[in-house]
């Protein structure tokens, strides 16, 4: 079943790989008893958030998959919280910068890094952070809050960095001072 999911996938409209990504993250919410189960179907959503190309988030992601994404961050289950995180991280790099963020630096000692020319926030990014701030801030806390492992934790380090990188407004620098204090 995987495989001929991932077949699927590779195939598939950037929107359709979204609704996919979206309805087995709301199965995964209603299900987050078994690990097992998430595990595979994390494995499926995973690979999917892999192929999926994101532009413009509001037209890209959408209000309705985002909060699904961010309800798993305050879930009670440490897997799907990880595998939220995860997801967040495929779908909000736009410019592979998750590989400067695998895990958290306190010093930057030596630590350079160069924005890709060009490349400045979208207005309708911005309106789409500040339209889900309130969602985002609780879900990123309740994340941080409750990671009980170093890769949750260092996940949901990569996702508020990622964010920082991409949306570069006042709005996420808020949502960034909030979770600080």
């Amino acid at each position: 079943l995987e495989e001929c999911m991932y077949d699927i996938t590779k195939n598939l409209r950037s929107e359709e790989r979204h609704q996919i990504i979206y309805t087995l993250s709301q199965w995964i919410i209603a299900h987050t008893e078994n690990d097992s189960n998430v595990d595979k179907v994390g494995d499926i959503i995973k690979h999917t958030a892999r192929c999926t190309k994101t532009d413009i988030f509001e037209n890209s992601i959408g209000s309705a998959l985002f909060r699904s994404l961010l309800k798993m961050l305050t879930v009670n289950s440490e897997r799907v919280r990880l595998l939220g995180n995860q997801i967040l991280c495929q779908l909000l790099d736009r410019h592979n910068y998750s590989q400067n963020f695998t895990s958290p630096q306190i010093l930057y000692l030596s630590f350079e890094f160069t924005f890709i020319d060009g490349i400045h926030y979208r207005a309708k990014d911005k309106d789409f952070v500040k339209e889900n701030r309130e969602n985002l801030n609780k879900a990123i806390e309740c994340s941080l809050l409750n990671a009980r492992t170093k890769e949750n934790l260092e996940n949901s380090y990569r996702v508020l960095c990622l964010l920082a990188m991409e949306v570069k407004c006042a709005y996420v620098t808020a949502t960034i001072a909030y979770i600080l204090m």
